[in-house]
């Protein structure tokens, strides 16, 4: 791997180290003893899952699982050319790892530019195929602002990478990174890069060492613009990235998705249409918008010196987390959790519109809609209350509609999942003991649901659907 934005793209990293099975086993030994407020494990790979060796660990960490119930949720960055061996990593553990297939971007110019070599979206499509219908939480990629992206390049990597079914995109901040290539002022010469500064989240605080206090915060430099993304882009592709999360991430509406898919449309049009009405939506959303895109610009200074000066001078609000958080998750949690009913008001206003606008609105596909708008309510509204339980009955079959993408694959008509379903929708007693769990550690205040579902994927938490 030699892309020019990472550390490991020098020819250091060309060499594979390998750490001993037996040190692996006592490592997990050591932390199951010692685990207490998270059922989450984090394994540092950089391709974990390539190796015999990983097969190996993931069947003694099944063994550990099967004893302990620990872990309930892997994360780590998946292999790129192993996809066989990485699925049946992940089917050892009980599909609890998070299936990645980082691209970073799928405009080839881009790609050219920082010497990067995907896999081929059939690939990915084939694997997230292979994991939608479990707990995997299949993730990719894309980060903003490389050499060559553009709002249309963004476009072309979101859009294509919800058609290939990913259910999870990160955007990530390019960091100029010391060392890296493409930090080298050769380079930010050649591609008109401007570098602003931001507080490294979670990473600003006051210590103690021998006697005496200090105050530290930790710096990076990210691109906010280049020689073919400007800065005014650059802000709507991160508000861009706050749609996806919104109303695409978590599969937050999968029904819609679900319902796009089996009728032969991209989910990506949707969505598009849903980002282009912002200015159409309830006050308590147009306000997410207009909070993120306001702290997107605050949370940057164009030299170092002033941004320590100014995070020193208000530390505390750093330190706590009140400032300089997560801005994504931030705004995520809350219209997830306060603003939830406006947003799934706003996703199916969007898709009826849709539909018509398609002539795709006929009176069988109007029901559809009407079912899967009241299965999507009931699934995640009011998310945090782990005693609601609701017993309906369904014109069509709401839940394969949502999860099933043999549905769409098989050319299956929606006419032939219209039958009448009767399902039972709650919190199962393992979601309500992880959730409280997790709700404790974490609290339900903004900033700590923020580190909540940065951490945990949010769709653990909908509420399961058991047919009656």
């Amino acid at each position: 791997f030699t892309c020019t934005y990472c550390t490991e793209g020098g020819k250091y990293y060309n060499k594979v180290y390998k750490g001993s099975l037996a040190l692996k086993k006592e490592n997990l030994d050591a932390i199951v003893k010692r685990i207490k407020h998270t059922g989450t494990l984090r394994i540092t790979d950089s391709n974990f899952g390539m190796f015999p060796e990983d097969e190996q660990f993931c069947e003694y960490m099944s063994e550990v699982q099967k004893r302990t119930g620990y872990p309930d949720y892997l994360t780590c960055s998946t292999g790129k050319n192993r996809k066989e061996r990485v699925l049946r990593c992940n089917e050892l553990l009980g599909n609890i790892m998070r299936f990645t297939a980082s691209v970073q971007s799928l405009n080839q110019q881009v790609l050219k530019n920082v010497r990067r070599t995907n896999i081929s979206l059939d690939q990915i499509m084939a694997l997230s195929d292979q994991v939608s219908d479990t707990d995997t939480h299949s993730y990719s990629e894309i980060i903003l602002a490389l050499p060559g992206d553009s709002l249309a390049a963004q476009i072309q990597s979101f859009s294509g990478l919800m058609n290939a079914g990913i259910s999870n995109i990160t955007q990530h901040q390019l960091a100029l990174i010391h060392g890296t290539e493409l930090a080298s002022r050769q380079s930010r010469r050649h591609h008109a890069m401007k570098g602003m500064f931001r507080p490294i989240q979670r990473c600003v605080g006051r210590y103690a060492f021998l006697g005496r206090e200090f105050p530290s915060v930790d710096v990076e430099e990210i691109c906010v613009a280049n020689a073919t993304m400007p800065y005014e882009e650059y802000l709507e592709s991160r508000r861009l990235y706050l749609s996806v999360g919104l109303f695409f991430n978590d599969r937050v509406f999968g029904e819609i998705h679900g319902l796009l898919r089996t009728l032969g449309l991209p989910t990506w049009d949707w969505v598009w249409r849903v980002h282009q009405g912002i200015h159409d939506m309830p006050a308590e959303l147009r306000g997410i918008y207009d909070g993120f895109t306001r702290d997107t610009a605050a949370e940057l200074w164009e030299d170092r010196e002033s941004l320590v000066r100014d995070v020193t001078s208000d530390l505390e609000r750093y330190a706590s987390g009140e400032l300089g958080g997560n801005l994504i998750y931030k705004y995520r949690s809350m219209g997830l959790v306060r603003h939830f009913a406006q947003a799934h008001t706003t996703a199916f206003a969007q898709l009826r519109a849709h539909l018509a606008e398609l002539g795709r609105d006929t009176a069988e596909v109007r029901a559809a809609v009407d079912d899967l708008e009241r299965f999507a309510a009931l699934r995640k509204g009011n998310l945090l209350d782990t005693d609601a339980s609701f017993d309906e009955t369904f014109e069509f079959d709401v839940e394969r509609i949502t999860k099933d993408v043999s549905v769409a694959r098989q050319g299956m008509a929606l006419g032939e999942l219209r039958c009448p379903t009767r399902l039972r929708i709650a919190h199962s007693a393992k979601q309500k003991e992880t959730m409280l769990q997790q709700l404790e550690f974490y609290g339900r205040d903004i900033g700590g649901l923020t580190m909540l579902i940065s951490r945990y994927p949010v769709k653990r938490f909908y509420r399961l659907v058991e047919p009656i």
